[in-house]
């Protein structure tokens, strides 16, 4: 494979700058004969670069996820609340409430077999979108 006269200089100027010692390791590159930029090798500004952008990606699908996993949380205890279910958490209890509670104990809630598959439908989707 042939190297263009372009790729051979941008390789000279790489090489002699990392063999140079410059304090701030100064890399020319001069693309298509008329731009030349100036790189710094700055790894703590790029890792920040990436991490503000990261960051900036999972804050915007943030809501969204915990709206679904709310979504989902009050359709599987809403039907646990349906059959008379005793919450145990302060959040469950506090939307919810135990008033008229029968069920301490999750296995011994007398659910339908449709019931019983929407709500394994429902943990099989909390557990996909990391909500459990």
């Amino acid at each position: 494979m042939a190297i263009s006269a372009a790729a051979r200089t941008c390789t000279r100027k790489v090489k002699r700058a990392r063999h140079s010692g410059a304090k701030q390791n100064q890399v020319f590159l001069r693309l298509s004969g008329f731009m030349e930029v100036d790189m710094r090798a700055s790894t703590t500004l790029a890792s920040l670069g990436l991490a503000g952008s990261l960051f900036a990606v999972l804050a915007a699908a943030t809501p969204a996820r915990a709206d679904a996993c709310f979504d989902l949380w009050v359709a599987r205890n809403s039907i646990y609340k349906a059959y008379g279910y005793c919450f145990k958490t302060p959040k469950a209890i506090a939307y919810f409430g135990n008033a008229g509670c029968q069920y301490d104990y999750e296995g011994d809630i007398p659910f339908s077999h449709s019931d019983k598959a929407r709500v394994l439908a429902i943990k099989k989707q909390e557990r996909a979108l990391g909500c459990l």
